[in-house]
């Protein structure tokens, strides 16, 4: 699909674009600091933080979009994952399996979303991950205090055959295991040559050759 750029970004509130993604649907869903868009190929929607309308979005501050497998639509915002509903041209929040003291300091902020093989959405937060179940509910998979290191933000995922790899601003690049165990780690010292404090790893992809990128 061809986006006609020049006029499409000038229609934009803001040229601080966070994330771009192409649902099946064909629409271009453009995530920004200042709200969510979405682009047809007729017309720009814009979507917003609105506390008087129950179905708004949570954040006007998107940071991730992802589709999966069965056609959900996914937006992590600094308020959560929200999904959208085309029915009433809305959003609602999912929601964690269990509220704990721990999983509450960190579950409002997503920082990546990505979608799996196996149609397991992982959710990057600052400090821990989390998956999405089958029933579209989130659940803690590992933080930073039971994994013995600071993890940072979590800001992206990756798989191949060795399983699913998370990109971290402190730890850097965990090899886990289905369930969310660390079964490796290379820290972002052996990534970057003469990293230091102020190195950031900020993604993470696998190309067509089936290697493994940083950024």
């Amino acid at each position: 699909t061809l986006f006609p750029y020049t006029t499409l970004f000038r229609s934009l509130d803001s040229t601080t674009v966070q994330s771009l993604y192409v649902s099946n649907a064909g629409e271009l869903w453009i995530g920004m600091q200042e709200g969510l868009h979405a682009y047809t190929g007729t017309g720009l929607r814009r979507y917003t933080a609105d506390a008087s309308r129950p179905n708004s979005i949570s954040s006007d501050w998107i940071r991730s979009i992802v589709e999966t497998q069965d056609g959900l639509l996914l937006i992590g915002t600094l308020n959560g994952v929200n999904a959208y509903d085309r029915e009433s041209d809305g959003f609602y929040e999912l929601q964690w399996i269990e509220r704990t003291d721990q999983s509450q300091n960190f579950a409002r902020s997503v920082y990546s979303l990505f979608t799996d093989s196996d149609n397991r959405v992982w959710v990057g937060h600052d400090g821990a991950f989390s998956i999405i179940d089958t029933n579209r509910n989130l659940s803690t998979v590992i933080d930073g205090s039971s994994a013995l290191v600071d993890i940072g933000l979590v800001n992206g995922f990756a798989e191949n055959s060795d399983g699913i790899w998370a990109i971290t601003s402190e730890a850097g690049l965990l090899n886990l295991s289905a369930s969310g165990k660390v079964r490796q780690r290379i820290s972002k010292f052996t990534l970057f040559e003469d990293a230091g404090p102020t190195v950031q790893p900020t993604g993470i992809f696998i190309d067509s050759t089936g290697l493994l990128w940083e950024i």
